[in-house]
């Protein structure tokens, strides 16, 4: 089964074959990351420039939590 190597969280297969690097390793997941930086390739191990108070931005449709 495989797991995010970051915080050990199972995830399934289908997620680290379409977010995983080439081998399918997951190096981040939803547990420790947001949806937006998984977008842009965190799971698979890319250095994403995008950080959390952005994208916390964003999930809360411009208004300041």
């Amino acid at each position: 089964m495989p797991q995010c190597e970051n915080c050990g969280a199972f995830v399934t297969d289908a997620f680290a074959r379409v977010f995983g690097d080439q081998d399918d390793v997951v190096h981040r997941c939803q547990s420790c990351d947001t949806k937006g930086r998984l977008n842009q390739g965190s799971a698979a191990g890319i250095q994403v420039d995008w950080t959390v108070a952005n994208t916390q931005h964003i999930q809360t449709g411009g208004q300041d939590a």
